[in-house]
C-alpha cells in the first residue's frame, strides 16, 4: 500500500503527457495541410510571380512599364492566360499559345504609365480555363522626372530582362517577344504543321513585313537567315515601323463552313480576330485625335455562340462593353458594328484590348483565344 500513491500519481502523470503528444501532433498535422496560409499552398490553383521589375519601382508618367511575370499550374491542366490590372482595370492580357495551357509560363505584361503622377497597384492573375488563380501585387511610382533611375537598377541583361519601352538607339523595326516558345511558322496561320523554330520571351526578330490588318508579322530568326511568320498576339513591335511592306497573306485551303442542316457537335469557339484601325495616329492643335477601330469576330466552332460580351479597354483606362447576341458556327461579325471612335490625348504607344466572352458565359472548346490587343503609335502635334 506504500508504493500504491506514487504509482498513481506516475499514471496520471503518464497519461497527461500522452494526451499533449497527442494535441502536439493534430496541431502539427493541420499545420502541414494548410502550409500556414489559410489552405492556399496545396490548393491546387494556378500562382504567378512578378520577376521584374522590383515593386516601388519608379517610372516616368506616360513611359510604357512591362513586367515579366512566371505563371505556374504544376498540378492541374495548365495556364492558358495571364491578365495584368491597374487599380482593378485590365490594362493586358496575354492567353497561352497551346490551347490546352501552359504547366509553366514566362510572359511580358505591358502598362502605359498614367500621365498622372502617383502610386499605382498592379495586379498579375493567372487562369486555367475558367478557373483564377493566386495573384501576385507590386506598386509603381509614377513621377514627372523625365529619368526614373530605379527602373534601370532592376532591368537585368539577357533574356530574363525587361524592355521598358521603345528603344530610340535601334531604329530598326523588330518584334520584342512576349511570350515563352512563340513559333515562327512558315505561313501566318496555325492550321497545318508549319512550325520552324520558337523563340523565348524578349527575343527581338527583325519585321521584314506584315498583313494587311496586321494580324501576322514576317520575321527573320534571330540566330538564322530563316524568315517566317509570327503571331501579332505575343508581341510588341520596337523602333521605327511604320513603313513595314505589306504582303498579301498566302492562299491557303478554305474550310468548310458548318451549316444548319448539319449536327451542331462541336462546342463553340469565339476568335477574336487582329481588331482594325489607324496604327499611327497624330495628335491636332488641340491635343487631341480620334480613330475609328473594329475587332472581328468569328465562330470556329460547331454550336451557336448564344449571347456574349465583348470587353474593350481604352488606352485612359475606361472600358466599353458590347452585346453579340449570337453567333451562328462559321460565322463572323464586326464589333463595334459601325466601330468606335476613340480618342487619344497623349503621346506614345497607347494600346486598345479586346477581350470576347470576357464573363466567361460561353463553354468553349479554347478559352486561349479570346484576347486581341492593338498598338497605336500616338505623335505630338
Amino acid at each position: 500500500m506504500r508504493h500504491g500513491k506514487p504509482q498513481s500519481i506516475r499514471s496520471i502523470l503518464l497519461m497527461i503527457v500522452i494526451l499533449m503528444l497527442a494535441m502536439l501532433a493534430c496541431n502539427l498535422s493541420r499545420s502541414e495541410e494548410d502550409g500556414g496560409n489559410g489552405g492556399q499552398a496545396n490548393s491546387g490553383n494556378p500562382s504567378v510571380t512578378i520577376e521584374s521589375p522590383a515593386s516601388n519601382t519608379s517610372v516616368p508618367r506616360n513611359s510604357a512599364v512591362t513586367l515579366q511575370v512566371k505563371a505556374t499550374d504544376p498540378s492541374g491542366s495548365g495556364i492558358t492566360r495571364v491578365e495584368l490590372m491597374v487599380n482593378n482595370i485590365i490594362v493586358d492580357q496575354k492567353p497561352s499559345a497551346s490551347p490546352t495551357g501552359d504547366k509553366e509560363l514566362t510572359v511580358n505584361l505591358t502598362w502605359t504609365a498614367s500621365s498622372v503622377p502617383g502610386t499605382y497597384t498592379l495586379t498579375v492573375r493567372p487562369y486555367r480555363g475558367f478557373t483564377q488563380g493566386l495573384a501576385a501585387t507590386l506598386q509603381i511610382n509614377v513621377t514627372d522626372s523625365a529619368v526614373a533611375p530605379t527602373l534601370a537598377a532592376t532591368n537585368p541583361s539577357g533574356t530574363g530582362g525587361f524592355p521598358t519601352g521603345v528603344p530610340t538607339v535601334d531604329p530598326t523595326c523588330r518584334a520584342r517577344v512576349d511570350i515563352n516558345g512563340l513559333r515562327m511558322r512558315s505561313q501566318p496561320d496555325t492550321t497545318r504543321d508549319n512550325v520552324i523554330t520558337e523563340f523565348v520571351v524578349n527575343e527581338t526578330p527583325v519585321v521584314l513585313a506584315r498583313l494587311s490588318d496586321s494580324s501576322w508579322y514576317q520575321v527573320q530568326d534571330t540566330t538564322s537567315p530563316q524568315i517566317g511568320w509570327i503571331s501579332a498576339a505575343y508581341v510588341t513591335l520596337t523602333g521605327n515601323c511604320n513603313t513595314i511592306p505589306v504582303l498579301a497573306a498566302p492562299s491557303t485551303p478554305t474550310p468548310t463552313a458548318t451549316t444548319p442542316s448539319q449536327p451542331q457537335t462541336q462546342p463553340t469557339d469565339l476568335v477574336a480576330l487582329s481588331p482594325s484601325g489607324l496604327l499611327q495616329v497624330q495628335l491636332g492643335s488641340n491635343g487631341t485625335g480620334t480613330a475609328v477601330y473594329t475587332l472581328l469576330i468569328r465562330n470556329d466552332g460547331g454550336r451557336d455562340s448564344g449571347s456574349f460580351d465583348v470587353l474593350i479597354a481604352l488606352p485612359g483606362g475606361e472600358q466599353v462593353t458590347v452585346n453579340v447576341p449570337n453567333l451562328a458556327p462559321g460565322a463572323a461579325t464586326t464589333v463595334p458594328q459601325n466601330g468606335l471612335n476613340i480618342t487619344f490625348n497623349a503621346p506614345g504607344t497607347q494600346r486598345i484590348l479586346y477581350q470576347v466572352d470576357f464573363d466567361n458565359k460561353v463553354t468553349e472548346t479554347n478559352e486561349a483565344n479570346n484576347i486581341a490587343f492593338l498598338d497605336v503609335t500616338v505623335s505630338a502635334p
